[in-house]
């Protein structure tokens, strides 16, 4: 079982990855808008970057060899 600092981490990474797969759609539904897809683009870098953090953690965790099923 996971640690619930790992689980946290798992879940947040699944999170973020789903909510950048819903902003490629309205980055495709916003065509023709140019401030709606720089909203878009500019919201999804910034998970992107969130993503990128958790995701560093995670491994340094791994890395470690602290994280264990």
């Amino acid at each position: 079982m996971l640690k619930d600092a790992h689980y946290d981490m798992v879940t947040e990474i699944a999170n973020i990855s789903r909510s950048l797969s819903r902003l490629d759609t309205y980055i495709k539904d916003s065509k023709g808008c140019g401030e709606c897809e720089k909203l878009w683009h500019d919201l999804k870098k910034r998970q992107e970057e969130e993503l990128r953090m958790v995701y560093k953690e995670f491994e340094k965790h791994v890395k470690q060899g602290s994280v264990a099923a």
